[in-house]
């Protein structure tokens, strides 16, 4: 039988690790847990990831960074869908993800470090939309004079704020999923829907 690469090792104890943090919060969770989780040792977890402090960080990471690459291949609004559709929470993978990322983001107001890396993935969220606005007005798919940046900040708090709103009220994920596809129709050009 064939060892898992280690990149699907990684995976399984990051995704272990949201449920974990999201379950127990960030000072419950701990190696040994994770590693029961995922049916590993707790050295092949500190293999990969060193500590409880690495891991974390690793995990924050992850949970920002993983696009597939037919997402570059995607027209700008068609990109902002794609993005906007892991705001909704209709699923538990994703519902995980998000109570991990509030465990995370209570944490981090007593830890500087967790502060700047979820400030740092934050900021990277709002310039990959200033991005995609912005070649969306180049290619003609957004309505031009955007102001791109400014539009990219209000896109990342609200759709934050939506997502939110699906775990405090599970039964509005309709209607957020309804509230984050009409945020890419009112940019788009000869847009339906008034701004």
């Amino acid at each position: 039988m064939a060892r898992p690469r280690d990149e699907d090792v990684r995976r399984q104890i990051v995704l272990a690790t949201f449920d974990c943090v999201a379950r127990d919060g960030v000072s419950g969770m701990s190696l040994r847990e994770v590693a029961r989780a995922t049916g590993m040792s707790t050295g092949t977890v500190t293999y990969h990831f060193g500590s409880k402090r690495g891991l974390l960080l690793d995990a924050i990471d992850y949970g920002y960074w993983r696009l597939p690459p037919e997402f570059f291949e995607l027209t700008p609004p068609d990109a902002l869908r794609w993005v906007f559709h892991r705001y909704e929470l209709s699923d538990e993978p994703r519902r995980t993800w998000w109570r991990f990322w509030l465990a995370v983001t209570s944490h981090a107001q007593s830890d500087p470090e967790v502060a700047q890396r979820l400030s740092r993935q934050y900021q990277s969220i709002v310039d990959r939309w200033r991005t995609c606005l912005e070649r969306g007005m180049e290619g003609g798919h957004l309505r031009p004079g955007l102001d791109a940046a400014a539009e990219a900040a209000r896109l990342t708090a609200y759709a934050h704020g939506l997502a939110i709103s699906q775990l405090i009220d599970p039964s509005c994920v309709d209607w957020a999923a309804t509230e984050l596809s009409r945020a890419v129709e009112v940019l788009r050009v000869e847009s339906p829907v008034a701004p």
